[in-house]
Protein backbone atom coordinates (compact mmCIF):
# COMPACT_ATOMS: atom_id res chain seq x y z
CA UNK A 1 0.00 0.00 0.00
CA UNK A 2 1.55 3.65 -0.74
CA UNK A 3 1.06 6.17 2.02
CA UNK A 4 -1.13 9.37 1.07
CA UNK A 5 1.34 12.16 -0.18
CA UNK A 6 0.40 15.58 -0.92
CA UNK A 7 0.40 16.43 -4.50
CA UNK A 8 -0.29 20.21 -6.14
CA UNK A 9 -4.37 20.38 -7.44
CA UNK A 10 -2.68 22.42 -9.98
CA UNK A 11 -0.12 22.06 -13.03
CA UNK A 12 2.85 24.20 -12.69
CA UNK A 13 1.98 27.59 -14.76
CA UNK A 14 4.05 29.45 -17.12
CA UNK A 15 4.33 32.24 -14.34
CA UNK A 16 5.39 29.90 -11.84
CA UNK A 17 8.02 28.21 -14.26
CA UNK A 18 9.17 31.84 -15.46
CA UNK A 19 10.36 32.26 -12.15
CA UNK A 20 12.77 29.23 -12.09
CA UNK A 21 13.94 30.26 -15.14
CA UNK A 22 14.63 34.04 -14.33
CA UNK A 23 16.04 32.98 -11.02
CA UNK A 24 18.39 31.00 -13.42
CA UNK A 25 17.37 27.73 -12.80
CA UNK A 26 18.66 26.29 -15.94
CA UNK A 27 22.34 27.22 -14.97
CA UNK A 28 22.09 26.12 -11.49
CA UNK A 29 23.42 23.31 -11.12
CA UNK A 30 21.92 22.01 -7.51
CA UNK A 31 18.68 22.42 -9.26
CA UNK A 32 19.42 19.21 -11.78
CA UNK A 33 20.26 15.45 -11.00
CA UNK A 34 23.14 13.86 -12.93
CA UNK A 35 21.06 12.87 -15.72
CA UNK A 36 19.08 16.11 -16.08
CA UNK A 37 22.32 18.18 -16.19
CA UNK A 38 23.79 16.25 -18.92
CA UNK A 39 20.86 16.29 -20.61
CA UNK A 40 20.32 20.19 -20.63
CA UNK A 41 23.86 20.82 -21.01
CA UNK A 42 24.03 19.11 -24.29
CA UNK A 43 20.92 20.50 -25.43
CA UNK A 44 22.08 24.36 -24.32
CA UNK A 45 18.25 25.13 -23.22
CA UNK A 46 17.89 28.54 -21.03
CA UNK A 47 13.66 27.41 -21.37
CA UNK A 48 11.00 25.28 -21.97
CA UNK A 49 10.56 24.32 -25.49
CA UNK A 50 7.80 26.49 -26.82
CA UNK A 51 8.21 29.74 -24.25
CA UNK A 52 7.88 31.38 -27.16
CA UNK A 53 5.02 30.64 -28.47
CA UNK A 54 2.11 33.38 -27.13
CA UNK A 55 -0.96 31.26 -27.73
CA UNK A 56 1.28 28.59 -25.13
CA UNK A 57 2.85 31.08 -22.78
CA UNK A 58 -0.23 33.25 -21.19
CA UNK A 59 0.97 32.98 -17.80
CA UNK A 60 -2.10 31.54 -16.37
CA UNK A 61 -1.92 28.01 -18.64
CA UNK A 62 0.20 25.06 -17.57
CA UNK A 63 3.91 25.02 -18.95
CA UNK A 64 4.06 23.04 -22.17
CA UNK A 65 7.40 21.69 -23.44
CA UNK A 66 9.19 20.79 -20.46
CA UNK A 67 10.26 17.56 -20.02
CA UNK A 68 10.72 15.13 -17.18
CA UNK A 69 14.21 16.75 -16.42
CA UNK A 70 12.96 20.33 -16.43
CA UNK A 71 10.49 18.99 -14.17
CA UNK A 72 12.73 17.44 -11.98
CA UNK A 73 14.70 20.52 -11.84
CA UNK A 74 11.74 22.89 -11.34
CA UNK A 75 10.74 20.62 -8.39
CA UNK A 76 14.13 20.31 -6.99
CA UNK A 77 14.21 24.51 -6.86
CA UNK A 78 10.63 24.95 -5.57
CA UNK A 79 11.54 22.38 -2.82
CA UNK A 80 9.20 20.06 -4.33
CA UNK A 81 9.25 16.31 -5.41
CA UNK A 82 7.78 14.99 -8.62
CA UNK A 83 5.40 11.78 -7.23
CA UNK A 84 6.25 8.23 -8.22
CA UNK A 85 4.64 6.09 -10.69
CA UNK A 86 2.53 4.45 -7.28
CA UNK A 87 1.98 8.05 -5.71
CA UNK A 88 0.68 9.37 -9.19
CA UNK A 89 -1.81 6.58 -8.99
CA UNK A 90 -2.93 6.65 -5.44
CA UNK A 91 -3.39 10.58 -6.08
CA UNK A 92 -5.58 9.92 -9.19
CA UNK A 93 -7.97 7.04 -7.17
CA UNK A 94 -8.39 9.46 -3.89
CA UNK A 95 -9.15 8.58 -0.48
CA UNK A 96 -11.41 5.78 -1.88
CA UNK A 97 -9.61 4.06 -4.15
CA UNK A 98 -12.75 5.03 -6.50
CA UNK A 99 -10.79 3.86 -10.06
CA UNK A 100 -10.32 0.38 -8.55
CA UNK A 101 -13.27 -0.72 -9.84
CA UNK A 102 -12.79 0.91 -13.13
CA UNK A 103 -9.38 -0.54 -13.60
CA UNK A 104 -10.25 -3.81 -15.52
CA UNK A 105 -12.97 -2.56 -17.00
CA UNK A 106 -12.39 -1.48 -21.12
CA UNK A 107 -13.85 2.04 -20.39
CA UNK A 108 -10.53 2.56 -18.42
CA UNK A 109 -8.29 1.74 -21.42
CA UNK A 110 -9.76 4.30 -23.29
CA UNK A 111 -8.34 7.91 -23.39
CA UNK A 112 -10.86 10.44 -23.67
CA UNK A 113 -9.43 10.65 -27.44
CA UNK A 114 -9.98 7.10 -28.18
CA UNK A 115 -7.31 5.83 -28.97
CA UNK A 116 -6.82 2.28 -26.84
Amino acid sequence: MVEAVSIGVYEVTNDQCRKFVEADGYDTEANWSAEGGQWVQTRERTHPNCWDDPQLNRDDQPVVGFTWYEADAYCRWAQKVLPTEPQWQRACRGKDDSMAMAKDSAAAMVSPYGVQ
